[in-house]
Order: structure tokens, then sequence, then C-alpha cells
């Protein structure tokens, strides 16, 4: 008896809890996720590099180059089929 009380009473009270709890938890969330962001543009910002200044970089060492390289990913050939 005491047990479907209980039940009773978590699918009545538990949606108005939801809904009382889940902004918060949302906005806590948001702030958090906003602080990162911002966090990121800081050291972004915050880098030697003026304003204007282009940086290329290039895989200097043959280790770097055959690692690009095969990020490149293999040639494949094909053979056009006529209908």
């Amino acid at each position: 008896m005491t047990f479907l009380i209980i039940l009773i009473l978590i699918f009545v009270i538990g949606p108005s809890l939801i809904r009382l709890l889940f902004p918060f938890l949302l906005k806590s969330f948001i702030k958090r996720a906003q602080k990162q962001m911002n966090q990121q543009f800081q050291q972004q910002n915050n880098s030697n590099s003026r304003e204007g200044e282009i940086n290329i970089k290039k895989p200097t060492t043959s280790k770097e180059k055959a690692a690009h390289k095969d990020e490149l990913g293999e040639y494949v050939d094909f053979e056009e089929i006529k209908e």
C-alpha cells in the first residue's frame, strides 16, 4: 500500500519538480559553456601574433610530410562506363 502511495506521489510531484528544476539546470549548463567559449576566445586573442599578420604552418620534417600525405587519402582510378 505504501509503495502505491509513493509511486503516485512520484508521478504527481515528479513532473512539476522537473518543470521547476529544468530551467535552472539549463541555465547553469549554458553559463558553463559560455564561460568555456570566452576562455578559448581570450586564449586566441592573447596569442603573440599581431593583427593582420599571416602565419602558415608547414610540415618541416620528413615524418610530418609523410603523415600529411597519409591524411590526403588514396588516389582511386576509375573508368567511365558508356551506356
